[in-house]
């Protein structure tokens, strides 16, 4: 690209890519005669009419009401951080927590131990678990007159 193509692109006022756009960054750093009139510009100060014109162009604008559920979220929000806060401050620090496994374990195996040995006091006589517990409950079941009991 040349120098007369840009400038017809620049009278035109049609729209450069970037590599139009990096080469007249240069030329422009390049000349003298810009940045000694960039240097004697007037920096623009807004002036108070202009700002109370557009104060008083925004006070006749309409303002768009907020939804209504947007008018609550403060107040929730607040209270449910204050509920939050005063559930952790007056919750007991410390919870009673479950008996541990194990101990229902270790009172089974004691239980089953107890039973074995009873088992074996009984049966040392040759009988089995099973018989020792049958002959109790036969017992209750039979009725024993004192004719039989004095047989034996």
């Amino acid at each position: 690209m040349n120098l007369n193509e840009l400038l017809q692109k620049l009278e035109s006022e049609s729209g450069l890519n970037e590599q139009e756009q990096v080469l007249l960054d240069q030329l422009l750093a390049e000349s003298e005669g810009v940045k000694a009139s960039l240097q004697h510009l007037e920096e623009d100060q807004l002036s108070m009419a202009w700002r109370s014109e557009l104060s008083s162009k925004l006070a006749t604008m309409p303002v768009a009401p907020k939804p209504r559920w947007l008018v609550w979220i403060r107040p929730v929000a607040g209270l449910a951080l204050a509920g939050a806060l005063a559930t952790v401050a007056f919750l007991p620090k410390s919870i009673d927590r479950p008996a541990p496994v194990q101990a229902d374990v270790e009172r089974e195996l004691v239980s089953l131990h107890r039973e074995v040995v009873t088992n074996r006091d009984v049966t040392e006589f040759g009988l089995t678990a099973y018989e020792s517990r049958e002959t109790k409950e036969s017992d209750s079941l039979h009725d024993w007159s004192e004719a039989d009991l004095g047989i034996l």
